[in-house]
């Protein structure tokens, strides 16, 4: 929600598409899909889903069960979680430079050359628990780059697909932004249109009553329909959307109000 108390004309400008890097740290080494490149993101980064942000990008599998899950990068197998709710089973791999990939939602886990399911197996049985939580390899397993790691699943909840974060320092960070992660298929949002709600004592073009205005894109660039000229305190709400993808967070914002600009957002982190 954004506030502003005076007279003045709005404009919102979508300041940049997901591809573009983030600031701050980036992987000094490539990244590469964990899934083939035709499948869908049906979730970014950044939304805000039930009193949380969405911390990483969700591919759909299409319903199906069993997808190879490959490393995106060289690095060692630190961690994997197994609980009932939340990613279910998952595979946490450290990489240089303080990065590190999350995979959840699995189905098994690679068991032929990682032995991570006998290694799951064994905990169980030491713990007496189905649900160990999370489990640490002493020592880490090294795997490289493109190699599987686990089958996709639907494991802790939701419909068939892959969780896939990248975070640094611990922090969750943007993989298209600071990973160059560029899934196939992927279109920048369209604007949609902006709802101004007045808040108290505030008029939308001299009425009391909320307004909604659409936007018109132009050779990639979207502007609204009418310039609304806004008196008092209001809330603004953005609809955007990816085309083909449903309903997806915008990373990057900025409204300006007559001739300055009042609030810029940029979702490319958060901890």
């Amino acid at each position: 929600m954004m506030h502003r108390t005076a007279s003045c004309v709005l404009f919102l400008a979508l300041l940049t598409g997901a591809s573009s890097v983030g600031e701050g740290p980036v992987p000094t080494f490539p990244l590469v899909l964990p899934l083939p490149q035709e499948l869908p993101v049906t979730g970014s980064f950044g939304e805000y889903r039930a009193g949380h942000f969405h911390a990483g990008l969700d591919f759909s599998t299409r319903g199906e069960l069993g997808w190879p899950v490959r490393a995106a990068a060289d690095g060692e197998i630190y961690r994997v979680k197994v609980v009932a709710r939340g990613y279910g089973r998952a595979v946490y791999i450290r990489h240089a430079d303080g990065f590190e990939t999350v995979y959840g939602h699995l189905h098994v886990f690679e068991d032929r050359v990682l032995a991570l399911e006998r290694f799951v197996g064994e905990q169980r049985a030491r713990l007496q628990d189905r649900f160990p939580g999370d489990l640490y390899p002493d020592p880490p397993i090294p795997v490289k780059q493109g190699q599987v790691i686990a089958l996709s699943g639907e494991k802790g909840g939701g419909l068939p697909h892959l969780h896939l974060e990248l975070r640094h320092q611990g922090a969750p960070v943007d993989p298209m932004r600071y990973g160059g992660i560029q899934p196939g298929g992927f279109a920048a949002p369209v604007l949609q249109e902006l709802l101004i709600l007045p808040k108290g004592p505030c008029r939308v073009d001299g009425s009391w009553a909320p307004a909604t205005v659409k936007f018109r894109t132009v050779g990639g660039t979207a502007r609204l329909t009418s310039v609304p000229r806004v008196e008092g305190s209001c809330d603004l709400l953005l609809k955007a959307q990816v085309p083909g993808a449903g309903k997806m967070a915008l990373s990057k914002l900025a409204v300006d109000c007559g001739e300055g600009r009042f609030l810029r957002m940029d979702l490319n982190r958060f901890s």
